[in-house]
């Protein structure tokens, strides 16, 4: 039985049934929910829908309630304080977010930035302040659902820093919005604002993946790594544009790049199984797909590639459990439960 091709993975994507993009969600340490509670109060006044764990900490809260929601929003809000730093959930929600290319905005409200978020640019709100007006404005703007712009706003300047992340922020929402024609435009401006930025690339690479031009793909992502060799975005996004191309050995290159820039990325081990198992070498791409599962067990994307796999290998009984746990784990998936019902049918039995 061979089993249906699944699509490679790009560096993000979402699963929430919320519309793309339309909220924050906000990571932080319950000793900090006075502070949380202000900050939300504060957001929804000024028109951004805040979303918390509140009621999840126990029960449901992983794998799939707390991971669709970063998975769909627009940005993660991390309230940095010395309770946050060790908080276990708070790291995996940060992890969350970075595996899914979510924009990370750092508010630091006691203690010292966290050593992960160290490059990031972060709001200083010690003294229980809330964010500054520039970055409430970018939140409105991040988790509109309006349609794509088409000209800079009059508030943002045409040219410099400010217009550049206008323009990034823009390509981004669209991207949550799943409008992805629409955010290569988007992403076109600020590469033209910020040439030196390997970031729009990337994201532009993305985009254009998603929508199925894949030498466009290519040649946005190799712009970006020329800009800055040390991309893992770009080497990742690079090796899904040439798997769907057929060229699977350089696809396999270019994730083993993408992983050694960036070992915990899950995304690109997902796509390095794929190469393989394109290459036919189903045992590694089946070690590929546990590495990926290894740094975010719930993620259903590679518990389907790893049922696909398994099938290769005759491993059915296997390959039905991690169908199951798939389907645990997102919604209703139309290509797994149809691997499934042809799993079942040809052999019978399910997993006990």
């Amino acid at each position: 039985m061979k089993p249906e091709r699944l699509t490679p993975r790009s560096h993000g994507g979402h699963t929430s049934r919320d519309v793309g993009g339309s909220f924050v969600f906000i990571s932080y340490a319950r000793a900090d929910q006075d502070y949380v509670d202000d900050l939300i109060e504060h957001l929804t006044a000024h028109g951004v829908v805040a979303r918390i764990d509140r009621d999840t900490r126990h029960g449901q809260r992983w794998p799939k309630v707390i991971r669709d929601r970063i998975d769909g929003c627009a940005a993660l809000l991390v309230v940095m304080t010395p309770s946050s730093d060790e908080s276990e959930w708070v790291e995996r929600e940060i992890r969350r977010a970075q595996q899914q290319a979510k924009l990370i905005l750092p508010l630091l409200l006691d203690g010292l930035p966290f050593f992960e978020l160290n490059t990031t640019q972060y709001d200083d709100v010690s003294d229980r302040r809330m964010p500054t007006p520039s970055l409430i404005s970018r939140l409105q703007h991040l988790t509109s659902t309006e349609p794509a712009a088409t000209t800079t706003p009059a508030s943002v300047p045409e040219r410099g820093p400010t217009a550049y992340q206008f323009w990034f922020d823009e390509g981004r929402r669209l991207l949550g919005l799943e409008q992805p024609g629409p955010a290569v435009i988007a992403l076109d401006r600020a590469h033209e604002l910020e040439p030196g930025d390997p970031d729009a690339l990337a994201f532009k690479a993305w985009a254009l993946n998603e929508l199925g031009d894949h030498d466009g793909a290519l040649a946005a992502s190799e712009l970006a790594i020329e800009v800055d060799p040390h991309n893992a975005r770009g080497h990742n996004n690079r090796g899904w544009a040439l798997i769907e191309l057929g060229r699977y050995q350089e696809a396999l290159a270019a994730c083993d790049r993408a992983i050694e820039l960036d070992p915990a990325a899950g995304y690109a081990h997902i796509n390095r199984g794929s190469a393989l198992a394109e290459l036919g070498r189903s045992e590694e791409a089946l070690l590929a797909f546990d590495d990926a599962i290894k740094y975010d067990a719930d993620d259903p994307v590679a518990h389907a590639h790893r049922a696909a796999v398994l099938t290769e290998l005759g491993r059915h009984e296997e390959a039905l459990k991690a169908d199951d746990r798939a389907l645990e784990l997102t919604e209703d998936d139309a290509a797994v439960n149809r691997h499934r019902r042809r799993l079942f049918d040809e052999f019978g039995e399910g997993p006990e």
